[in-house]
């Protein structure tokens, strides 16, 4: 069965999963807008599944789209070779156009081996493709496929990334990047490092945000830089800010500083700077995804938590995690997860990997005023993975949009209804 398919309930294996294979990339697609109206991540989220993200990078003197591809080997379709180990091929397209013409692009024809399964499973076995592409301002597409003709498979997804011109006197910010600290080198480099991600997972210790301020007209006396933590969902509550200055360099001055994560939990943040200098400002911002378990975020978001176990397991035993004392928390906590692991000698979960990828992706996809995970849409998502198929009619005469997910496999229908005309689609009924 594959990932994100299968019902958790009674899931018993991780499966391998999803990829994107065999197709022609069209040169526009005209359903879709241009530049800033085009999102600087994306996910495919149904088969197949892959991610990639773009960000307009700075230089002294010229600005650059660099380009993060990524897909997780289980995603793969490998065959065994008969010399031993196995196998995947697939094919990488990339597409830069501006104003429905074609600018920059390639074709990356990929063979990955491994000795054994072993090697398909665990958080570094991924395929990442990295591309930095020195483009003229403007406001670009750029069109990312993958296509593995063996299975027939095929998916694609569009970017957005605008470079803006450079005037003399400007303060330019460089993108926000987030990972591990301590980390060393222009953002430049920083970008394609493993340690800088999007989304985190229990990380040990703060976060800590990387930057550059341009400057290369003048050297400011000082930079006085302020920074703030909100969440993303609910109106945007203020979780921290701070205030730093830094003595200029010579074009360009790194600016970085932490964030302490210890009673945050499974939610998307916003991270926002504002950089002063010699009366002129620059801006920047970049969100991530979190999931910590640490014991101050299990204390002040048990409840939380609780509420989405509820998804995959029986009222009694979240009752029973409920009841359980302050002191018991996490021991409770690990022996519910250990129950549910389908590969208890493996180092990963497999279950609480695929539970909390799709409370990720339910969040991402169906949050608003409250987190994606507590919608109707959510809730099934996170209960039962990707449906088979989903059938849209935002247009209907009769009435209000509706969506229909249909798990085949299953046996299972839901209907759901967006009775406001804002996206808020509830559950009416569980068959057609």
């Amino acid at each position: 069965m594959e990932r994100g398919v299968r019902c958790l309930r009674g899931a018993t294996s991780r499966s391998p999963g999803r990829i994107a294979c065999g197709l022609m990339v069209a040169a526009s697609l005209s359903s879709l807008a241009w530049g800033e109206d085009l999102p600087g991540r994306a996910v495919h989220g149904q088969r197949p599944t892959f991610s990639a993200r773009v960000v307009s990078l700075l230089e002294e003197k010229r600005s650059l789209a660099a380009l993060h591809v990524e897909v997780p080997y289980q995603e793969l379709g490998f065959r065994k070779e008969e010399s031993g180990g196995m196998v995947a091929e697939f094919d990488l397209i990339v597409l830069v156009l501006l104003d429905d013409r074609q600018v920059a692009g390639d074709l990356y024809s990929e063979r990955i081996h491994v000795d054994g399964r072993a090697e398909l499973y665990g958080r570094q076995a991924r395929y990442t493709r990295e591309l930095l592409l020195p483009l003229a301002p403007g406001c670009y597409r750029i069109e990312v496929a993958l296509s593995e003709p063996c299975s027939g498979h095929e998916g694609r997804l569009a970017l957005g990334v605008c470079l803006e011109p450079v005037f003399p006197g400007q303060l330019r910010l460089a993108p926000l990047l987030l990972g591990e600290c301590g980390l060393e080198g222009r953002v430049a480099d920083l970008f394609f490092d493993p340690r800088i991600q999007t989304e985190f997972v229990d990380p040990q210790g703060p976060l800590c945000v990387y930057t550059e301020l341009f400057h290369p007209d003048s050297r400011p006396e000082e930079i006085e830089l302020h920074w703030s933590l909100t969440r993303e969902i609910g109106g945007g509550e203020l979780l921290r800010e701070g205030t730093a200055h830094f003595s200029a360099g010579g074009q360009a001055t790194a600016l970085g500083w932490s964030i302490d994560l210890d009673d945050l939990w499974l939610e998307t943040y916003r991270v926002d700077a504002v950089v002063s200098a010699d009366g002129r400002r620059a801006r920047g911002s970049a969100t991530f995804g979190l999931l910590v378990e640490s014991d101050a975020a299990l204390a002040r978001f048990f409840r939380e938590s609780l509420d989405a176990l509820a998804c995959v397991a029986p009222a009694e035993e979240v009752q029973q995690l409920r009841m359980a004392a302050p002191a018991e928390r996490r021991a409770a906590w690990e022996a519910f997860w250990h129950r549910r692991d389908p590969t208890p000698e493996t180092a990963e979960n497999d279950f609480k990997a695929e539970f909390f990828d799709r409370l990720r992706y339910a969040n991402a996809q169906f949050g608003g005023t409250r987190p994606g995970w507590q919608t109707d849409r959510g809730r099934i998502y996170v209960t039962h993975g990707e449906p088979d198929l989903i059938d849209r009619r935002t247009f209907r005469i009769e009435g209000p949009p509706v969506e229909v997910w249909h798990y085949d496999r299953l046996g299972l229908r839901f209907v759901f209804v967006d009775r406001t005309g804002y996206g808020e689609y509830t559950l009416v009924a569980d068959r057609w």
